[in-house]
């Protein structure tokens, strides 16, 4: 295996490599009833289509699957239970790998982890996060993703799971900082490139990320860890990206990417993030990062072959953004601004509400922005919410 990144550039000469890394894919009973189809099967195929191409574009797409999977009966929420062909139908839109470490792995106990962990095999999909004793968690843990000159350790953990007790010959990855200092640090020995963690925390429904989120954050970028993923709070939080001496943008945390599906339907939950980051290495070794985010939305429409009538789908929006306006400097890392298409109402309210305190409160004029504009779009939604915020601001 490469011993660093500048043998592995030189091994082969593979200069990029792509991930996708998606929100909280959640299961309410109303989503279960409308994937059941009339001849009594589950078909998941429609939530996931409009997602092809943008998942075709990335090497490896990482989803947190926030149910377990098995048979019947079937449930939401609070413990969440839901059929195995939601597997399948992820496998064929093109997720690779689903992350387990969350708060609703242990809602069935070692027969529901167990019955995940098949489900997920038998579709073919790559997993990490918990583990049962048919397979040692050595194999899946850190979970290598290899393509080219890139060899990407992924870790997965969780802030805890809803008072459950991690079943015997289960284990799940809990927030252990001394723990993970040594298994970011073991993946570097062991030949990463890279190493992302996968992390499940924060408080639900603040749009803020927490002074321990931001304590954790700054800790595994400085132990090694090039990206950090958050999830669970349901709701998108802010996303930074780590620049090293020369000023280079060589990791990111994304704190939240909110709900990639679910039920869920009250003020910024119907919809999120999908973060696509492109990591590039140079002759030397070193590495560029370039994070592009896409809003998501939950679509409810009629379905006449579904048993419930309706469907479920994923809508993305028409265009991603890349931050392009300006750097706010965070000390070692720095918040990078940019503009997003918006489709949905409840995330133009979002897109308002998060969007005009950041600006008051991170005094953009310091990066050397010494204007802020308001003004009349197509539809006049957005700035209807964002104009008098940034008064009130």
């Amino acid at each position: 295996m490469p011993a660093s990144r500048t043998e592995a550039f030189a091994e082969n000469g593979r200069r990029s490599l792509t991930l996708i890394f998606t929100g909280d894919l959640m299961q309410h009973m109303p989503q279960v009833f409308a994937a059941r189809q009339r001849d009594g099967s589950f078909d998941y195929t429609s939530c996931f289509s409009r997602l092809n191409n943008y998942f075709s574009s990335a090497d490896f797409v990482i989803a947190n699957l926030e149910t377990t999977l098995g048979e019947e009966p079937y449930s939401g929420y609070p413990r969440f239970r839901s059929p195995d062909a939601l597997a399948g139908a992820m496998r064929r839109a093109g997720v690779d790998v689903a992350v387990l470490a969350n708060n609703h792995i242990c809602d069935r106990g070692a027969e529901g982890i167990r019955s995940t962990l098949a489900a997920l095999d038998e579709a073919g999909l790559l997993h990490t996060g918990a583990f049962a004793d048919s397979v040692p968690p050595r194999e899946r843990h850190p979970l290598m993703l290899e393509k080219g000159a890139f060899r990407v350790a992924l870790l997965n953990y969780t802030y805890g799971t809803n008072g459950l007790p991690v079943p015997s010959g289960c284990r799940v990855n809990g927030i252990d900082t001394a723990a993970i200092r040594r298994e970011i640090a073991s993946a570097r020995q062991d030949g990463a490139t890279h190493v992302a963690l996968f992390v499940h925390w924060g408080n639900e429904y603040e749009r803020l990320p927490g002074p321990r989120q931001r304590e954790l954050a700054a800790a595994f970028h400085r132990w090694g860890a090039d990206l950090v993923i958050g999830s669970h709070p349901h709701v998108v939080q802010p996303a930074e990206t780590v620049e090293d001496s020369a000023g280079n943008v060589c990791g990111a945390t994304v704190y939240s990417m909110g709900n990639f599906v679910s039920n869920q339907r009250f003020p910024d939950t119907d919809g999120g993030l999908s973060v696509r980051v492109t990591l590039t290495l140079d002759e030397q070794g070193r590495t560029s990062c370039l994070p592009e985010y896409l809003i998501v939305w939950t679509c409810i429409s009629r379905d006449p072959n579904s048993a419930s009538g309706r469907r479920y789908d994923i809508v993305p929006s028409a265009k991603r953004s890349r931050p392009s306006i300006a750097t706010l400097s965070t000390g070692s890392s720095s918040v990078r601004a940019g503009t997003w298409s918006v489709t949905a109402a409840a995330l133009r309210r979002y897109d308002a509400t998060t969007d005009a305190p950041f600006f008051a409160n991170r005094r953009p004029w310091n990066a050397g922005c010494r204007f802020r504009f308001g003004g009349v779009e197509q539809g006049g939604a957005v700035p209807l919410w964002r104009n008098p915020l940034m008064t009130e601001c």
